[in-house]
């Protein structure tokens, strides 16, 4: 063999050897797992099962409205319901923004705390409406919107 050839099957050789691990090698892999205990004495949750990880407004070109979501909640509480938005209510593209209305039992939520309550629950709890909603302005921008939501409920009046 010649000398190029010799040296190209060694070059081959090494490089095939690199593609292997080498024994002892480790890979670590940290996984977050959760879980959620509910209290006995105060939950807020959807009647229908779990919360939605998406929300939808369809938009009507006509009457320049997105369309209105709905939510029945069931609320265990000892002594009252109170709700608040912890961020700004809003779908933003880009810079554009949206402003998102949200009602808890038909009371406008804000960063403050709004009662809903002032009477403890029945046994198997009380349901309330959430409603979301937006109006785009007459020229808002064309564009898809997203946003979150995060609200904060607490046994208080």
């Amino acid at each position: 063999m010649n000398f190029k050839k010799i040296a190209l099957i060694t070059s081959l050789a090494a490089i095939s050897g690199m593609t292997n691990a080498a024994t002892g090698e480790q890979v670590s892999q940290i996984l977050t797992v959760t879980t959620t205990i509910p209290s006995t004495t105060f939950s807020v949750a959807p009647v229908t099962g779990a919360w939605p990880s998406t929300i939808n407004l369809n938009y009507d070109e006509v009457s320049n409205k997105l369309s209105t979501y709905t939510l029945t909640l069931n609320a265990k509480y000892e002594a009252g319901l109170s709700a608040l938005l912890v961020n700004n209510a809003e779908l933003t593209s880009g810079t554009n923004t949206i402003p998102l209305n949200i009602k808890l039992d038909s009371k406008a939520l804000s960063s403050n705390y709004t009662s809903i309550s002032g009477v403890p629950a029945s046994a198997s709890g009380d349901n309330y409406v959430l409603e979301i909603t937006g109006t785009p302005g007459n020229s808002q921008a064309a564009g898809s919107y997203s946003g979150s939501i995060q609200l904060l409920f607490e046994d208080k009046v």
